[in-house]
């Protein structure tokens, strides 16, 4: 496993500032600044004063990509709008080295606005797309405090947002002074832990939904704290990911697995691929493919034993490094899956140009009411036609009812994870799911290019004709249903018109011989055509009787679907077949 030191220049080396800036800035230092400030506040004691501490984020990584001479001169202007700014305000701008400005001006919202779109303007001016800077605003309401704790506020202010892919702005608070202590205490644990080996990982089966066996897991990290317990993830993984630190404890686990892996192999157990999360913040610090090739090489595994999955918000990051990092894992054989897909970040250009390997997408959000079930079914049927589509596997994650998993097995879907199957579980049970290996499948996940076949092909009059495409659905109407419920048949087709063997009738009355000749309550019907609203996946069945002009009584065992509703009017689609008829 790795040690503290190893840990510590991963994040320290990335998050440590240059100290030889090279920039010539013309702004007072710290001493001078607090000085300033002092005199200020002094001059009108009345008047309400605020003082900000300004970071630009991952400078350092900006001086890497485009070069110290780009960085130094954007940080001189910078420091030259600052000044101007605040002079005209009657306050003060320091510069305290680094990328760390601080103004101490009259508190008024339009002016700290003001002066944050001045240093915008001035990044988007370079692309600096990503760079942004970080406020932490102490509004001074105690004159009487020095300056250098009215500073020191500022800072904690904006430690809290400091490298935050969301926030870049935070008032300092008693509240929040509490908030960033509890935080840092338990960074503080968190560094401990890690160098104690506190952290374990559980693992989650993946399945296959034609034969319920197991094809892979994935490794879900967990704390295993000596007081407390297992800490749940969500106490502590949003932290880890603003602050930065989540980068070590990643390592661990990806270590940690890769190490796991090759125990399996010295004991004699064949293993499954195993995937392992990649935060988007990886990306930032540290060359995650030359990471993952150590852990690979230092135990002695292949590639396709570990599957990468990043987060589909990662995808958000269009950089040219995101990109080549990706290209880096494919190149070096390992699986890429991008998780949570549908949350919104993606799009078919990501897909189209960045290789991924495997959708994986959260069945959650299918528990929601019958009013917005059609909708929701819709949006998950359009992820898994768009992956037939680029010829890509679909993993449905989350999935815990039985509910869920009918609607994915008549989408079609092959794979899922979830509670429905297994629940994370330590290694030890997984492990003993290994060795007895009943339900292990070994085949991993395939895609079929048999499945690309749909029903818009279907609907391609050069692929089919309509006398075949009559002879493959058998007897088929349309009916709707109107507000009250009164039914009304809409269309038959060609094998329905010879099946009731009614001929030479106008479609208005065909329909209306028909109806004479349907003996069954008009409940009968309602009940199936309700049925099948409900259940819009699976649809209704039931037996409807037909009176022929022979005096034969027929059994229709109809299919019923619910297609759409327009005008007020429920649509249905009903499939008919007989005793006497071929399956």
């Amino acid at each position: 496993m790795s040690n503290k030191s190893e840990f510590d220049d991963i994040f320290n080396s990335n998050n440590n500032k240059d100290s030889e800036m090279g920039a010539t800035i013309n702004l007072p230092g710290i001493k001078e600044f607090l000085t300033k400030s002092r005199q200020i506040i002094d001059e009108a004691p009345f008047e309400k004063y605020a003082i900000i501490a300004i970071d630009i984020d991952f400078f350092k990584l900006f001086n890497e990509l485009y070069g110290r001479e780009l960085g130094d001169r954007c940080l001189e202007e910078i420091a030259t709008r600052l000044d101007r700014q605040c002079k005209e305000l009657g306050g003060v701008a320091g510069y305290f080295g680094m990328d760390d400005f601080a103004v101490m001006i009259p508190w008024n919202e339009d002016y700290y606005s003001h002066l944050n779109r001045q240093i915008n303007d001035h990044i988007f001016k370079y692309n600096m797309e990503g760079f942004y800077p970080s406020f932490g605003i102490n509004v001074i309401s105690d004159n009487s405090l020095s300056i250098s704790s009215l500073y020191d506020r500022a800072v904690l202010a904006l430690s809290h947002v400091k490298g935050n892919y969301t926030e870049h702005i935070s008032v300092y608070s008693e509240v929040l002074h509490d908030k960033i202590k509890d935080e840092r205490m338990l960074l503080i644990e968190v560094q401990k832990a890690l160098q104690d080996g506190d952290f374990i990982f559980y693992l989650q089966p993946k399945c296959n939904t034609k034969s319920d066996k197991i094809v892979g897991s994935e490794a879900l990290v967990r704390w295993l704290h000596p007081k407390k317990g297992i800490v749940p993830p969500n106490e502590y993984i949003p932290m880890l990911e603003e602050n930065g630190y989540i980068v070590p404890l990643d390592c661990y686990v990806w270590e940690a697995v890769c190490k796991w892996q090759r125990s399996l192999i010295d004991r004699n157990i064949k293993p499954l691929p195993c995937s392992v999360n990649v935060s988007r913040i990886d990306f930032y610090f540290i060359d995650v493919a030359d990471h993952f090739n150590k852990y690979t090489e230092k135990y002695g595994i292949s590639h396709d034993l570990i599957e990468i999955e990043i987060t589909e918000s990662a995808y958000a990051d269009d950089s040219f490094s995101f990109k080549k990092s990706i290209e880096d894992l494919k190149n070096a054989g390992y699986t890429i899956l991008m998780d949570d897909f549908g949350s919104g970040y993606s799009s078919l250009n990501t897909l189209r140009t960045i290789k991924v390997d495997i959708l994986k997408t959260d069945m959650k959000f299918l528990d929601v009411s019958k009013k917005f079930e059609e909708k929701t079914i819709s949006i998950i049927e359009s992820i898994f036609s768009m992956a037939r589509e680029l010829g890509v596997t679909v993993i449905a994650e989350g999935v815990e009812t039985e509910h869920q998993l009918k609607c994915l097995l008549d989408m079609g879907c092959t794979y899922v994870q979830g509670y429905y199957y297994y629940k994370p579980m330590p290694v030890e049970e997984f492990e003993k799911l290994l060795t007895d290996g009943v339900k292990i499948d070994y085949s991993g996940f395939c895609y079929h290019p048999s499945e690309q076949l749909h029903i818009r092909e279907f609907l391609d009059r050069n692929l089919y004709s309509e006398t075949v495409l009559n002879n493959i659905l058998g007897p088929v109407l349309f009916a709707e249903l109107d507000e009250a419920d009164n039914m009304k048949v809409v269309r038959v087709n060609e094998p329905f018109y010879k099946l009731v063997g009614i001929d030479g009738l106008s479609t208005e009355d065909f329909i209306y011989e028909m109806y004479k000749r349907m003996p069954d309550p008009v409940e009968v019907f309602l009940n199936i055509f309700h049925e099948a609203q409900e259940n819009l996946l699976t649809g209704a069945k039931g037996d409807l009787h037909f009176i022929t002009t022979d005096q034969r009584t027929l059994v229709f065992h109809s299919k019923v679907f619910y297609l759409c509703t327009t005008d007020k009017k429920r649509l249905f689609y009903v499939s008919i077949r007989t005793d006497d008829m071929e399956d």
